[in-house]
Formats: C-alpha cells, sequence, structure tokens
C-alpha cells in the first residue's frame, strides 16, 4: 500500500484525535475489506447495504445467447448462463462532495 496514502490517512486519523501506526492503517483497510466481502456474501439478490463509503449490491445477469466471430467460428451461438454479481460503488453524498472538490487543498 502506498505510503503516502497512508500517512494521509494517520493525519485524518488525528485531526479527529485518534493516534493510528500505519500497522494499524492497514489492518483497519484489512478489516474493511473483510466486511465488504462478508456483506455481499449475506445480500440478497436485489438487495444493497452501505458500508463506511461504499455502497454493495448484489445483482443477477440474465443467461443470455452470444455469437462467436472469433478466428474460424464462423458464429457459432453458444450460451451465457446467468450469475450473481456484486457491484461495489461510492456513496452517492461522497461522489457529490468529490465533485465539489471538497477535499481538494486551495
Amino acid at each position: 500500500m502506498n505510503r503516502e496514502i497512508l500517512k494521509k490517512f494517520q493525519e485524518m486519523a488525528l485531526a479527529r484525535g485518534i493516534k493510528l501506526s500505519q500497522e494499524d492503517i492497514k489492518e483497519l483497510f484489512h478489516a474493511l475489506e473483510d466486511t465488504i466481502m462478508d456483506v455481499a456474501d449475506e445480500l440478497e439478490i436485489g438487495e444493497r447495504a452501505t458500508v463506511g463509503c461504499v455502497v454493495v449490491e448484489k445483482q443477477e445477469t440474465k443467461e443470455r445467447v452470444v455469437k462467436n466471430f472469433l478466428d474460424d467460428a464462423d458464429g457459432e451461438e453458444y450460451v451465457v448462463p446467468a450469475k450473481e454479481i456484486v457491484k461495489i460503488r461510492g456513496k452517492k453524498s461522497t461522489l457529490e462532495k468529490l465533485k465539489r472538490n471538497k477535499f481538494q487543498k486551495e
């Protein structure tokens, strides 16, 4: 992990009265990743949950038939089966703050 990011996180935590070592921060990021993974596993299709500043959503793709035109396939059709997918995106309020450049220093 980039040391500059860890230092920035340390500064932000210290501004809130929390003193963290870079190892503490690494462990917090790992815990956040594990939390997101567990939440994603527990979600039902169509559900979403907010974890910190990200939204985790589980969706299902539909089965579809596609034609293969690569190499010598001559438009041979094959089926892409339905599957569950997990989407992770920034929370709307976080994205809006970024658009307004609230986190950039002038």
